[in-house]
This record gives C-alpha cells, structure tokens and sequence, in this order.
C-alpha cells in the first residue's frame, strides 16, 4: 500500500466519532423545531420563564421565526451535504503492490 496521504484512512474510533456527531446535528435542530411553541405568545412565555426577561409578542414573532429558518437551514445544509456525499461517493481501487506482484511470479 503506499504512503500517499490520500490513501490513508482515519482510524475506527475517528469515524464513530464523526458518525455521531452528524447524527447529533441532525438530532438538534429537529428537536428545537419539535419542542418549539407554535404561538408566538407562548413563546414569549417560555422565553420569560427560561431567560427571565419579558418580551412583547412581536419580538417573540420574530424570535422565533428566525430560529426556525436557522433549524431548516440547518437541516437544509446538512442534508445537502449528506446527499452529495451519496451521489459522489469516491470508489475506492485497490492496486496490488509490488510485492504481491512477485509472489503472484514465483507461485
């Protein structure tokens, strides 16, 4: 196998890794975007009772309309990133190395 960098593969552990933290970043926004309250009034509630500050119900529209546009491009973004890496998935060839190639010649 040679030495290049490109055919060097990150270790077991490294991918888990990576597996579930993109797992976890699909997990979040959908979470926030079910827990979320649909009223606008009630979102100020909630935001009252978890930050302690009152809001009026325009602030809590807005409020809560941009974090549920930030959460859809969140999930935008990442499923995007998830489709292109289906459609373009690299195939991988394995070359046989020099030495396989000598003993393929002597047997």
């Amino acid at each position: 196998m040679s030495n290049f960098a490109c055919c060097i593969r990150p270790a077991g552990p490294v991918r888990t890794k990576r597996s579930w933290r993109r797992l976890a970043s699909l997990v979040l926004p959908t979470t926030m975007l079910l827990i979320m309250p649909k009223c606008p009034v009630c979102f100020a509630g909630w935001f009252a009772v978890l930050a302690g500050i009152g809001i009026s119900f325009t602030t809590a529209w807005y409020l809560r309309m941009g974090i549920v546009v930030l959460c859809l491009l969140w999930i935008g973004l990442l499923l995007l990133y998830l489709i292109r890496r289906l459609l373009f998935r690299s195939t991988h060839v394995d070359f046989p190395r020099s030495a396989d190639l000598v003993e393929l010649k002597v047997n």
